[in-house]
């Protein structure tokens, strides 16, 4: 069974989809989330980290408006590039949970 989900404080999807999906009872599928803040709708100021943050914060708001914890998480796949200029997510997990990175 399929539930489509609209947690309350959640920015409203441009397009005809939900922010979640729960399935089977227990498995929770985010929409790909974006750096826009709900309160307002825009980009926060401040770069790539910033915008990083807020899409995450996008996500914990979706997982913990449905019922879950980030605790509680699979990890999306990880390409590896060098030169990135993001930090490593095993330097920035702990933000975001208390699990520590496989």
């Amino acid at each position: 069974m399929r539930e489509p989900r609209h947690p309350a404080g959640v920015l409203k999807p441009r397009g005809p989809y939900s922010p979640a999906v729960i399935a089977g009872g227990r498995l929770l599928f985010t929409a790909s989330q974006g750096p826009l803040d709900p309160a307002t709708g825009k980009e926060p100021p401040g770069g790539i980290e910033v915008e990083a943050r807020q899409a995450l914060s996008n996500i914990r708001a979706i997982v913990e408006g449905c019922g879950g914890s980030l605790r509680n998480r699979g990890l999306p796949g990880r390409r590896s590039n060098p030169t990135s200029p993001i930090r490593s997510p095993s330097t920035s997990s702990s933000r975001w949970t208390t699990r520590a990175p496989p």
